[in-house]
C-alpha cells in the first residue's frame, strides 16, 4: 500500500461513522467497488444505467464483479422520481462521483430531496495532488452557482476543455505514484489544440465525455457549502471527516432543512449544448478512462 493510500478499513469508518446503517440509505454509482454491502447496511445502490450497461460500457479492463442496480436515476429526472414513492432513506454515500457531475449543486439538492431533515450524505473525492487534477484550478463558489443555474446535465464546453487542457500524462495509474514527487516530471496529456478539437466535437456531435467537471479541495470546499448555504442555495452542515496527506479526502453533508432558493426548471437558463431534449447515443459515451487509453483513436475520429 503507497503511503498516501488509506487502510480500507480505516476508510470505511470514515465513511460510515456518521451514517446509521441500520436505517436505509443509498449508494450512488457503487459499480464494482461499493462502501457498503448488502449483507452488512440496509442500502439500495442507485446509478443511471443498469448493471448490464455498465459491464458493457467497462468490459475493456479487469474488475471485481458490478453490483446489481435497485434504483435507476435517469438522466434528466429528478432522483426524488426515481425511487420507489414509499421509499424513505436516511444516508447516501457517493465516494468518487461528485467531481464528475456538471451541476454539482443540482446533484446535491436532488440527493437531499429524498432525506429527512438531519439525514446525511458522505462523500469521498479525490485530491488533485494525487491524480490527473494536478494542473487544475479548484472549482468555486461562481462556477458552481453557474452551472446549477444553467442546469448541466452534461459537461460544458468550459468543464471540459478544462480537464483535457490540463490533465496530466501519466495520472491514471491504477496503482498510483510512489510519492509526490513523482508529479515533478509530469507532463500534460493534451495540447490546447487537441483539447478544443474535442470540444468542437462534443458540440456538433453531441457526444457526453466523462470528465473531472469539477476539483474539490479539502481546504475550501467547507467554506463553499458555507457560502451556498447562506446564500440559501443549499440548506446543509457540513465537516471533513478524513483530510490528511492521502489521496482522497472525505467529507459529511447533513441536511438542515430545505433550500430557499429554488428556481424552477422552467425559469432556470439552459444552454442548448446542455438541454436535455437532446439525446445522447450511449455509443458515444466516453468513459474517463478513455482519454489516457484511447487518445489516438478518438482524435483520428473526429
Amino acid at each position: 500500500m503507497k503511503k498516501y493510500q488509506i487502510d480500507q478499513d480505516k476508510r470505511y469508518s470514515f465513511l460510515t461513522n456518521n451514517l446509521n446503517l441500520n436505517l436505509p440509505g443509498i449508494e450512488i454509482a457503487p459499480l464494482f467497488r461499493p462502501t457498503v454491502r448488502k449483507d452488512e447496511a440496509n442500502v439500495f445502490y442507485v446509478d443511471v444505467c443498469t448493471a448490464d450497461e455498465s459491464r458493457r460500457k467497462h468490459e475493456h479492463y479487469e474488475h471485481e464483479p458490478i453490483v446489481e442496480i435497485d434504483v435507476i436515476w435517469s438522466p434528466g429526472t429528478s432522483l426524488k422520481d426515481c425511487v420507489p414513492p414509499s421509499s424513505i432513506f436516511h444516508w447516501a454515500i457517493a465516494s468518487h462521483v461528485l467531481e464528475h457531475v456538471p451541476d454539482p449543486l443540482g446533484w446535491l439538492n436532488q440527493v437531499l430531496e429524498v432525506l429527512p431533515t438531519g439525514g446525511t450524505i458522505a462523500l469521498a473525492l479525490p485530491r488533485k495532488e494525487y491524480c490527473f487534477d494536478k494542473f487544475r484550478n479548484d472549482t468555486t463558489t461562481a462556477e458552481m452557482i453557474e452551472a446549477w443555474i444553467h442546469r448541466y446535465q452534461v459537461p460544458s464546453s468550459r468543464q471540459v476543455y478544462d480537464f483535457i487542457s490540463n490533465s496530466v500524462s501519466n495520472g491514471y495509474l491504477r496503482d498510483g505514484f510512489e510519492n509526490l514527487d513523482d508529479f515533478n516530471d509530469c507532463e500534460k496529456s493534451y495540447s490546447f489544440a487537441e483539447a478544443f478539437s474535442y470540444v468542437k466535437r462534443i458540440f456538433h456531435n453531441r457526444e457526453y465525455l466523462d470528465v473531472h467537471c469539477n476539483v474539490f479541495n479539502p481546504s475550501t470546499i467547507i467554506q463553499i457549502f458555507d457560502d451556498l448555504t447562506a446564500l440559501g442555495i443549499l440548506n446543509v452542515r457540513s465537516w471533513l471527516t478524513l483530510s490528511g496527506d492521502y489521496e482522497e479526502f472525505f467529507v459529511c453533508v447533513q441536511k438542515m432543512g430545505e433550500p430557499s432558493e429554488v428556481i424552477d426548471a422552467e425559469q432556470r437558463l439552459s444552454e442548448d449544448y446542455s438541454n436535455q431534449t437532446v439525446k445522447y447515443s450511449k455509443k458515444r459515451i466516453f468513459l474517463i478512462k478513455d482519454f489516457f487509453t484511447k487518445k489516438l483513436r478518438l482524435l483520428k475520429s473526429k
